[in-house]
């Protein structure tokens, strides 16, 4: 058994991943396959993992299945894909995610709330939000950086967290645009 800790794969053109590929390398703590062609979410990846960066290729779809087991997981970008929808059963078990990075895909819609108790960065620049749930907020009380710049928000979202040192929203809010859902 290898012990690889880091594993980055950057513009092969890699399509997929067979199944299993990562499971037995369980000292891995950074995977990046950026710039691929990947149309789903490497599956089966080790426990150790800290770092996952899938940044620029074409997954379209998050499954809960596809980031369980991974509780030492704390950065995990998907920035420049196609994914259209986050619902909060799907980032569920990332118990330890400081990071979360969806700059650039297709979101139009967020379910709340988000349970991801030690979160501090959230970005989801560039998508098509035009509406984030008050609830959206409740469980992220580490948050310290959000942004929200290149949508299609009305409305400043309410609910916010306290610890929040940093947000970024789009740079023409209707008037009378503050308050949420």
């Amino acid at each position: 058994m290898l012990a690889l800790e880091d594993f980055l794969l950057l513009a092969s053109g890699t399509e997929s991943v067979e199944n299993d590929t990562f499971k037995t390398l369980s000292t891995l703590k950074t995977l990046e396959l950026w710039k691929n062609k990947l149309r789903r979410v490497p599956r089966a990846l080790p426990a150790s993992l800290e770092v996952l960066k899938l940044n620029d290729n074409s997954i379209y779809v998050l499954h809960r299945s596809d980031f369980e087991g991974l509780k030492k997981l704390k950065i995990l970008e998907l920035k420049n894909n196609l994914i259209s929808s986050i619902s909060t059963s799907m980032l569920s078990s990332l118990v330890s995610l400081q990071s979360l990075m969806l700059d650039a895909n297709n979101i139009e819609n967020v379910e709340g709330p988000l349970a991801l108790p030690h979160l501090k960065h959230l970005s989801m620049e560039n998508n098509k939000l035009h509406l984030i749930p008050a609830s959206f907020f409740t469980s992220l009380q580490s948050l310290q950086f959000l942004s929200f710049s290149s949508n299609f928000l009305t409305k400043i979202p309410i609910n916010l967290p306290k610890s929040l040192f940093s947000l970024k929203i789009p740079q023409k809010l209707p008037k009378g645009g503050e308050g949420g859902a």
